[in-house]
């Protein structure tokens, strides 16, 4: 595929050269070359339950399932996440992989 980076590990010499691969696309603000970041993402629901809210931001909800408890979380380890819409409301059952909120990574200064 044209564009397409690519390495081959053979030896374990080779995997500072993978690992700096894998950085430099890590590091990229947009991998798919559109000039575009997303304005909002999904978050879906980890398992199968029960939806419960959260209490913060940080913390969106949980999956409450069989006893075990899956965090629901926006995807962003350094800020908070802002919601633009709950798509479930808290009690309701979910299955895996339904959208459960849209968010936004917080602005700066927010």
């Amino acid at each position: 595929m044209p564009g397409l980076a690519q390495l081959a590990i053979k030896t374990p010499e080779q995997l500072d050269a993978a690992r700096d691969l894998i950085a430099g696309h890590l590091a990229e603000p947009d991998a798919h070359g559109h000039g575009h970041l997303p304005e909002w993402r999904l978050i879906v629901a980890p398992a199968a339950g029960t939806f419960r809210s959260g209490a913060d931001q940080q913390q969106l909800g949980m999956v409450v399932a069989r006893g075990a408890e899956h965090p629901v979380a926006a995807p962003w380890a350094l800020r908070p996440a802002e919601i633009i819409e709950w798509l479930v409301e808290d009690g309701d059952p979910v299955s895996q992989g339904q959208p459960l909120i849209r968010v936004q990574q917080a602005r700066e200064g927010a």
